[in-house]
């Protein structure tokens, strides 16, 4: 490793243990459900039949929401790709483990990783509770039914789910990301 800290990938090892581990994957299922209950919720009350619409929320009004839901649900998703990056750059990494043994080193690495991975998921869930209200709306005000394009207002939550599921917290992914980022990459 390039890395100026005497730090060998053993060292990682032995930093992240079986309760970090755990620790990180709690976190990460916690987040995906919050949003994967919210849409259920929502799925339910639309099988529900009560929807009428009550005029309270005209189209234009939704069709506004949901284009603001687009603009940051996407904004959302390069925020979380650039903190998420950030947080592991290796100037950083090297700085804040600069005077720390190699052990200290490695747990502070450790956790900044479980940093890096809630700042990957928290942007991504606010576009998706964002997307998850406008779905709401249209459903307690009657307007799915009559318009289902308002369901697209869930690809945010897809994209969430998606994320989580694709980065989702192993051993091996974890040391593997961590390698990388002490050599730059």
């Amino acid at each position: 490793m390039s890395f100026s800290t005497p730090l060998a990938r053993t060292h990682l090892e032995h930093a992240l243990t079986e309760g970090s581990l755990r620790t990180t994957i709690i976190i990460r299922i916690a987040l995906m459900l919050g949003i994967v209950f919210f849409y259920s919720a929502v799925v339910l009350i639309y099988a529900l039949p009560l929807h009428k619409h009550s005029g309270a929320l005209n189209e234009e009004a939704l069709t506004l929401l949901s284009m603001v839901h687009a603009v940051f649900a996407a904004g959302a998703v390069f925020v979380a790709l650039f903190l998420s990056q950030r947080v592991l750059r290796k100037d950083l990494l090297e700085k804040a483990c600069s005077g720390k043994t190699p052990e200290e080193a490695a747990q502070l690495i450790i956790n900044l990783h479980r940093v890096s991975t809630i700042v990957m998921i928290v942007p991504l869930e606010g576009g998706a509770f964002f997307g998850g209200v406008i779905c709401m709306l249209a459903v307690t005000q009657g307007m799915m039914s009559e318009n289902p394009l308002y369901w697209l207002n869930a690809w945010s939550a897809a994209v969430l789910v998606l994320a989580g599921v694709l980065t989702f917290p192993t051993r091996e992914r974890i040391l593997a990301r961590l390698e990388g980022a002490m050599m730059g990459g």
